[in-house]
Formats: C-alpha cells, structure tokens, sequence
C-alpha cells in the first residue's frame, strides 16, 4: 500500500512548483511538502524506470526511502544557506544513487559492514530467494497446495510398499489411520489449545515457539487407530514416518525446482546495473 495518494488530483508539474516555491518558505507546511515530494519520486520513478522493480511495493519502498534521505538532505543545505532551485532536476540526478543505497538497506544484512563483512555466496544465495520469490511465487504455492491436496495418494504409496499391499482389507484400515494421524499432528487438541491461549496472552513474542512445542507434543502422542489392534500402534506410526518423509522430499524438490540458477541469477543483475549504467549516462 503507498504511503501516500494523490487525493487532489495534482500534476508532477503542479506538485514540483509548489515545492521549489514553498520550501524556502519560514512557514512551509512541512506535512504537505513531504507527501508531495513523495508523490513526485514515486510517479517519475514508476513512469522512467518501469524496469527498476518487479512489484509496486518496491516503487513505494523506494520512493518513501527517497523522500525521507532528500527531504532531510534539504533542510540541512537550507541551513547551510544553499536553494534548492528544482526539486525534478535535483532529483533526476540524485535518483540512481537512491536506488544503489536503498538496494544496499535492503540487502544489510550482507552488505552493511556494521552488521557483518561482504560475502559473495551469501549475498548471491539471498537474490536467488528474492528473485525466485518474485518470478515464482503463485506457481510454487500451486504445487504445494497440489501436493497438499495430493496426501492420501502419498499414504497409499507407503502401503503399497508394506507387506500389507495384497491385503485389501488392512491396507484400507492402515490408510485411514495414517491419514488420521497425520491430521491430529498437524492440529492441537482443545485442552492444549486452551493452555495456548493462556500463555499467549502473557507472552505474545513468544507465541510461534509456543505454538510449535504444542504441535511438536502433538507428535508424540499415541497414533490414531482405526479397526486396528493397540499392537500395531508402532507400524502405524511407522508408516506416518515414511510419509512425512516422502512428503518433505517433494517439498524439497518444489523448492529446489522454483530457484534460479546462479548463472541467471548473475546475469539478471549485470542486465539490471547495466542499464541503471546507461539511463545514468544518457541523462548525464
């Protein structure tokens, strides 16, 4: 969601004279200001540079960014007695060496020497998450949600690699125990969900850890049995075993499927950097 909308309708034009004229002023409207210095960054950014970004989160990240550098930027120069003389020719030349240090922010924890020293690898692996993330996101959220659907096909998979495959019958009473199971590990009882909610309201940070050690207690409760005698509680828990591990290797495989290549990658960036170069240069 931008920060801010252009509720009055204003042109860039309309908006960047009002800037250049007001700002000098000892009374400016210093709210007014900032929204239309935003609004100005962020239309020219998104109508100039259509290939910065891939999202429009991005647009607006970056012209909140943008405006929050600039506008101190400028309060501190008028103090030094320096005019602003036009905030889009100011900008024009100002609005590639934004985007680099706003990459950097974004990319801190890698690159920021106060969080830690450059590193190569790490860097490349989180570009490949980032921009595995933008190109793939719905188709990999498809498959997962195919496979997901896809879990009793799994458990009989598992069956018909247990001696009991011939066996109509028990191969029928272990599939639903398995898939009895499996759901009763991923849900949390009502007593236990209770105490949940108790300890949340005490100690909301914690809640996702809290949360996971009710699922993970979950797990070690007995297996459900469905016409089955107690004596086959291990071999059910054992075949629920082998299909969370089936299922957490087509997982992986998902995964693995929908990351880009380093070479891709590495080239997505040189392509990105090179024209951020050019559009510099013919501007200059």
């Amino acid at each position: 969601m931008a920060l801010y909308t252009n509720n009055e309708n204003l042109k860039v034009v309309d908006m960047c004279k009002i800037f250049d004229e007001e700002f000098p002023l000892e009374n400016r409207d210093d709210n007014k200001l900032f929204k239309y210095l935003y609004l100005i960054i962020y239309a020219v950014t998104l109508k100039e540079k259509p290939t910065w970004f891939q999202r429009y989160e991005d647009y607006d990240a970056y012209a909140t960014y943008s405006t929050k550098v600039l506008y101190g930027r400028f309060i501190k120069q008028q103090k030094e007695g320096k005019q602003l003389k036009s905030i889009l020719n100011y900008f024009h030349g100002a609005m590639n060496g934004l985007r680099i240090n706003f990459q950097r922010e974004e990319f801190a924890e890698v690159i920021n020497a106060e969080h830690s020293e450059f590193i190569p690898e790490q860097f490349l692996e989180n570009m490949q998450v980032s921009l595995s993330n933008e190109y793939f996101a719905q188709e990999r959220e498809d498959e997962i949600t195919k496979l997901l659907n896809n879990v009793h096909k799994v458990a009989k998979q598992v069956i018909k690699e247990s001696p009991y495959a011939k066996d109509s019958i028990m191969s029928h009473r272990l599939y639903i125990s398995m898939l009895l199971t499996f759901l009763s590990n991923l849900t949390i009882n009502n007593k236990a969900m209770s105490k949940f909610n108790k300890k949340l309201k005490k100690n909301v940070k914690d809640s996702d850890d809290i949360f996971t050690k009710l699922l993970e207690k979950e797990k070690l409760e007995s297996p459900i049995l469905w016409k089955l005698d107690s004596s086959m509680s291990d071999y059910v828990r054992l075949l629920v075993n082998k299909m969370k591990f089936k299922l957490a290797n087509k997982l992986r495989d998902i995964k693995n499927y929908y990351i880009l290549p380093e070479d891709v990658v590495v080239g997505i960036m040189a392509s990105a950097y090179s024209d951020g170069y050019k559009n510099d240069v013919e501007e200059e």
